[in-house]
């Protein structure tokens, strides 16, 4: 059996990065793919500092950058699975921000219908200078 393993990039954030959007987002139904925080525009990133799920059914959740065809096109963590009223899942990165691709959508795919609630801490940079 084979590991599938996808490489993320964590780093400080600059200064001038000091106020984090505050993202907070419903959904009924993600199987097709929803966009969570859009795309910065071309040689900008996303910075993301943490992510609170809640769920209400037994689905499982992807998050990753960029819609392909009503999936993630880039997952950037193992499927969560999420189960009815089971508590918030959190992703947090002790101190560090995830930065994702360039000029790519932060992105929830589940599985089926069922109600996921979340809450996002991100920036986004003026221009890409961190690579």
């Amino acid at each position: 059996m084979a590991i599938t393993t996808q490489a993320i990039e964590l780093v400080d954030v600059p200064p001038d990065r000091t106020n984090p959007e505050h993202v907070g987002f419903t959904t009924a139904d993600a199987s097709g793919a929803e966009e969570i925080i859009d795309a910065p525009g071309s040689g900008r990133s996303l910075f993301i500092q943490s992510i609170t799920l809640t769920c209400n059914t037994d689905i499982t959740i992807d998050i990753g950058a960029g819609e392909g065809t009503s999936a993630v096109q880039t997952q950037y963590f193992p499927t969560i699975v999420g189960a009815a009223d089971s508590g918030p899942i959190k992703l947090d990165f002790g101190g560090k921000w995830l930065k994702m691709t360039a000029n790519k959508a932060l992105v929830i795919d589940a599985s089926g219908a069922g109600n996921i609630s979340g809450h996002v801490v991100a920036v986004q940079d003026s221009a890409d200078t961190t690579s």
